[in-house]
C-alpha cells in the first residue's frame, strides 16, 4: 500500500513549499490557518497521490517551541 500521508514541521514554509513543488513535482492542493500564526500546506505527489503536509509554526502559534528546530525534527538541514 506505501505512505499516504505524512508531516513535517518546517521553519520557511514558503521556501519548503517551493522545494517540494518545484524539485520534486508535487502539487499544492490546500492551504490553511486553523490557529492564529499557523500554517499548513497540503502537497500531493502526481504519481502516487501520496499527500505531505507541511506545517510552520510562527512565534504566536500556541504550538511554536524555539527550541526545536526543521533539523532536530527531520534529521535533515535541507528546510533551513
Amino acid at each position: 500500500m506505501g505512505l499516504i500521508y505524512s508531516a513535517i514541521r518546517v521553519r520557511d514554509i514558503d521556501k519548503a513549499v517551493e522545494f517540494y513543488t518545484k524539485l520534486l513535482g508535487m502539487k499544492e492542493i490546500e492551504r490553511m490557518s486553523p490557529i492564529p500564526d499557523e500554517i499548513a500546506v497540503v502537497l500531493q505527489s502526481p504519481d502516487t497521490k501520496n499527500k505531505l503536509r507541511l506545517m510552520y509554526f510562527g512565534k504566536k502559534c500556541k504550538w511554536y517551541n524555539a527550541k526545536l528546530s526543521a533539523q532536530s525534527l527531520t534529521g535533515s538541514s535541507v528546510m533551513q
